[in-house]
């Protein structure tokens, strides 16, 4: 298709985004790329940046047994830009693939201005675009926005909380404290605060205690008087609530974590992961929260090895929106209602970064075939990305009245293997591979590009 053939207007560059405006313009598509920020801020967002990640920077597992890595090696056969982006960006995270937040944004701004075919936006859309588009505004859609997708399709948002964990200054921590160790696969790429059990009790009796950062504005009408929070997410004070040993079996598990040299082992440990190449700023792993930041200082600085740690970042809690898939998108993510519009990323309802950049990847895919006349295409249901799609479309609902929940991608979404494999790393395993072959013959038999491409 020559640029004259096609043009269409992606609404949001986000990881979704910007990966459906890449395929666009990678099938010949001229795209209008549209992001309201830095004019009009989300309050998580911290810049303008394009695919800015907002909470973690893990796009998590890269090992072929994990559903993350399995969707990973299906985006590196479909061509992904964001993908490639990332792994210029890693930082050392052992088998997780974590990046630098500012080197990833600056890769893919640098991809996209590089791209001929796209041009970026600066403004806010507030009117829902005409087809040939495609929606990729996130979690955090403008309300004008989201007001007339919902008069246009009849049906009303949906929405949960999520939170974002606190970041520190490496040579804030006391390094003779703080010790580096990783379980199995992580290497010693993450630092280590180990609790005893008198540490430890301390700490989760200041998450149950600790007064917690008020809902403002539109949220507060919106959850009225309770919350919806995403498990993937679950603030820490949240976990705490649910026993005294909820969080060291959860993010605060001690398992496989000694002190290099003596062997010390502890009641529970914090982990920290790099934020940035330079290993200058640690996010504190699964400690999302809505602390107030003077709580979260307090709390935090009484454990040992952090006792002066700086925040360059609080964590917080916000609001993130997503359609009813199931009511509204095919599996191809074109709405219903309305041919020649896609919907990508979290406002689908597929829930995580690798998740959004897939589905950003297959709705821009997508509406290029539109453009040439031919009809959307899904992976076949035993690949992640394909059983992802049909999920967030809900073609395996057993019931029609149940509330859609975000999705993200895992092993229980595909089909069992034909002959029984033992041990979970091995079936699981074997399921990735079944994955990967479906997905490379999807995308011969669909004419897909391969990279490399940029």
């Amino acid at each position: 298709m020559s640029e004259a053939e096609g043009k269409a207007a992606v609404v949001g560059a986000g990881l979704a985004g910007c990966e459906a405006a890449w395929q666009l313009a990678r099938a010949g598509v001229s795209v209008w790329l549209y992001e309201m920020r830095p004019g009009r801020g989300t309050g998580a967002h911290t810049g303008g940046g394009l695919a800015e990640l907002v909470c973690s920077n893990s796009l998590k597992s890269v090992e072929l047994h994990s559903a993350h890595g399995c969707l990973k090696a299906e985006l590196e056969i479909l061509g992904s830009m964001l993908l490639a982006a990332a792994k210029k960006a890693r930082v050392p995270a052992g088998a997780a693939l974590a990046v630098d937040r500012e080197l990833f944004s600056a890769e893919v701004e640098r991809a996209v201005s590089s791209q001929p075919l796209i041009r970026v936006i600066r403004e806010e859309v507030l009117e829902l675009p005409q087809a040939p588009a495609l929606l990729a505004t996130g979690p955090l859609t403008g309300p004008e926005l989201m007001a007339r997708l919902e008069e246009e399709l009849g049906r009303g948002r949906l929405f949960f909380h999520d939170a974002t964990s606190p970041v520190v200054t490496r040579e804030s921590l006391d390094l003779a404290e703080v010790f580096p160790a990783g379980r199995g696969v992580q290497g010693a790429d993450y630092l280590n605060v180990g609790l005893s059990a008198e540490a430890y009790e301390h700490l989760w009796r200041g998450l149950l205690t600790l007064p917690r950062a008020p809902v403002h504005g539109a949220d507060r009408e919106l959850v009225e008087g309770g919350f919806s929070v995403f498990e993937g997410c679950l603030p820490l004070e949240l976990l705490a609530e649910r026993g005294r040993d909820a969080p060291r079996f959860g993010p605060l598990r001690p398992v496989g974590l000694r002190r290099p040299g003596s062997g010390e082992s502890f009641h529970a440990v914090l982990q920290l992961r790099a934020e940035d190449r330079e290993k200058t700023r640690y996010s504190l792993v699964g400690c999302q929260t809505r602390l107030t930041p003077a709580a979260q200082r307090k709390l935090f600085r009484s454990l040992p090895g952090m006792e002066r740690a700086e925040f360059v970042r609080y964590g917080r809690m916000h609001r993130n929106s997503y359609l009813d898939g199931p009511a509204l998108l095919e599996a191809s993510l074109e709405v219903k209602k309305l041919r020649g519009l896609f919907i990508a990323g979290q406002l689908s309802g597929a829930e995580g970064y690798v998740e959004a950049v897939a589905t950003g990847l297959l709705a821009g895919a997508n509406l290029a075939r539109r453009l040439s006349g031919l009809e959307p295409v899904v992976p076949p249901p035993e690949t992640m990305l394909g059983a992802l799609v049909r999920t967030v479309a809900g073609k395996d609902r057993p019931d029609e009245n149940t509330i859609p929940c975000p999705t993200g991608a895992h092993f229980g979404l595909l089909p069992p293997l034909s002959s029984r494999v033992r041990g979970k790393r091995l079936r699981r395993e074997a399921m990735a591979h079944r994955a990967l072959a479906a997905m490379r013959a999807f995308r011969w038999r669909c004419g897909l590009p391969q990279g490399p491409f940029y």
